[in-house]
C-alpha cells in the first residue's frame, strides 16, 4: 500500500534526522525501534534499503565522523569520547580504531 510505503520511508528519514542529530544520546536502535513504533529488524530493513547502511553502523559513522573533527581540533580522546556519546576512554578508542583503523590517540587526520 503506497500511503504505508510514503509514512514508512518519512519516519525512515525522521529516525536517520534523529541520529544526526542526538548521536552524543545513549541511542539504542531497540530504543529507537520503540520510540518510532517498529520491529528491530524491521527498522534495520527499512533504513538499510533507504541509506545503503544499517542504523547501527550510521550511528557510529556520525560519532566517528565528529570524534575525528573534535580530535584534530585538540580535544583530548576522554574529552572526545564524553562529546560523542561514549560512557567510557576504551569503548571510544576500540569503536574508534576499528573504524578508522589507527587509535584515536595516533591519528595524524590525513
Amino acid at each position: 500500500d503506497h500511503d504505508k510505503t510514503a509514512e514508512e520511508d518519512n519516519t525512515v528519514q525522521v529516525v536517520h534526522r534523529y541520529i544526526k542529530y542526538n548521536y552524543q544520546e545513549n541511542i539504542t536502535i531497540s530504543g529507537l525501534a520503540a520510540m518510532f513504533g517498529f520491529e528491530r529488524s524491521y527498522l534495520y530493513r527499512l533504513f538499510s534499503q533507504r541509506y545503503g547502511i544499517g542504523p547501527k553502523e550510521y550511528l557510529t559513522k556520525v560519532r566517528m565522523d565528529k570524534a575525528r573533527w573534535l580530535l584534530s581540533r585538540g580535544y583530548s580522546v576522554s574529552e572526545c569520547a564524553a562529546m560523542v556519546g561514549y560512557s567510557d576512554y576504551f569503548t571510544f578508542s576500540k569503536a574508534y580504531k576499528k573504524f578508522y583503523g589507527v587509535s584515536p590517540s595516533h591519528d595524524d587526520f590525513d
